[in-house]
């Protein structure tokens, strides 16, 4: 996770050339060279929320796992058909949202 949230943080500053190669690393194509004619704003928007739905679905992982164990919940079956495609999509958005209001509290730190 620490990995991705460091390519995330470079991936709203970065350049055209080098969204192009993490956007490449993740997502696996690059779309500088493929379709030259997206502005690189949008590519940038594309790569972050991506890397954010990565984050936030890790982060509900780890949530999950952390109350399976506190409960002595050996499966996992439980929580899939909870956090089935309704309620995971919700989560993904709301736990994807906090992490971009870390983030922009973090950058408006830095002016």
């Amino acid at each position: 996770m620490k990995k991705l949230t460091e390519k995330l943080r470079a991936a709203r500053v970065a350049n055209r050339a080098e969204l192009a190669t993490m956007y490449e690393e993740y997502i696996g194509y690059d779309p500088v060279e493929d379709c030259p004619e997206i502005g690189t704003e949008e590519i940038r928007e594309i790569l972050t929320g991506w890397m954010r739905d990565r984050l936030a679905e890790d982060a509900i992982g780890i949530a999950v796992r952390s109350l399976q164990d506190a409960l002595g919940v050996d499966s996992g079956d439980q929580a899939s058909h909870y956090f089935g495609i309704d309620r995971g999509y919700e989560a993904i958005e709301l736990f994807a949202e906090y992490i971009e209001s870390e983030l922009s509290l973090e950058e408006e730190g830095e002016q």
